[in-house]
């Protein structure tokens, strides 16, 4: 099995550990896991302080529990948790690839991820300051929720004025050049776990060169359809994810790289949380409490 070996300075095993483990209680608290056991409720040494939901891009309906804010009470550290993609409608926010302005002037940032991020924002933010506003707050999450946790950690950073840490697991770009170079000097303490063999690391691509190719004519092709009677309105959401690839749109990651090597065959094994936690020297089923004594670790 693939493990990491170059640890870069700053990088805290220890800590990865602890958030990986958190991560699956995430998981745990959206859906039962069979076969091992469950992280939810949380057990000792954290005490829930928030759960927070949001509304899935349309047509999507209704709210999602994506994850929550825990307090450890033996040190007093902050936590804001999101796990991964789970439903379709987790699949359309992240196809959404038409950027939009991040909330707070950093940048451009993936609409579907912002979207989903607005919603479960005023619960988070209201737990934090209800805890305190704490010096610091560590935010993590795996796949979607590795976007939505970058999204969470420059929103703490600016409207708490809090020093945020972050640990991605196979985390998508969540916006362009501008808010990465933006979110790396705000949030310096910013980790991406990668399996380099996880596809979900490349997307969306760092930049959409098939605006090189002078492909006019589908853009052109994709206006007159969104004009016909009846089809062009039920059309005009997939087209805009269709031309924002035709413009050109540019991301780029946040962050330190940390990396390992693992194929298991197959995209989703090759994504999913429990060979991110292998790479880290632990096993899906290991106890919170366990894990969480491990985190002072180097």
């Amino acid at each position: 099995m693939g493990s990491i070996k170059c640890m870069p300075q700053g990088y805290k095993q220890g800590v990865a550990v602890e958030l990986g483990n958190l991560v699956v209680a995430a998981y745990d608290q959206f859906r039962a896991r069979g076969g091992r056991p469950p992280k939810w409720p949380l057990a000792a040494p954290y005490q829930l302080l928030a759960e927070f939901s949001a509304p899935p891009p349309p047509p999507a309906q209704g709210l999602e529990k994506f994850g929550f804010v825990a307090r450890r009470t033996d040190t007093g550290d902050v936590y804001v948790v999101f796990r991964g993609t789970q439903t379709i409608g987790d699949w359309l926010a992240n196809v959404d690839f038409v950027q939009i302005g991040q909330q707070h002037g950093w940048g451009m940032t993936e609409k579907g991820f912002t979207g989903v991020y607005s919603g479960a924002a005023p619960a988070i933010i209201d737990a934090l300051k209800k805890a305190g506003s704490p010096a610091r707050v560590f935010v993590t999450g795996h796949s979607l929720g590795g976007s939505l946790a970058t999204l969470c950690a420059a929103d703490v950073r600016a409207s708490l004025n809090v020093i945020t840490t972050l640990y991605a697991f196979a985390s998508p770009r969540t916006g362009d050049r501008a808010f990465a170079a933006r979110f790396n000097t705000e949030c310096p303490d910013t980790w991406r776990i990668v399996n380099t063999e996880d596809i979900v690391n490349t997307v969306p691509l760092a930049a959409t060169a098939v605006a090189e190719l002078n492909l006019t004519g589908l853009d052109n092709v994709a206006r007159d359809i969104e004009k016909v009677p009846l089809i062009g309105s039920r059309v005009t959401r997939p087209l805009n994810r269709v031309r924002s690839l035709l413009d050109g749109e540019n991301y780029e990651h946040v962050g330190t790289p940390v990396d390992f090597t693992q194929h298991n065959g197959s995209i989703v094994a090759n994504h999913e949380m429990e060979t991110y936690l292998t790479a880290l020297g632990i096993q899906i089923a290991t106890p919170l409490a366990q894990t969480a004594a491990s985190s002072n670790s180097p």
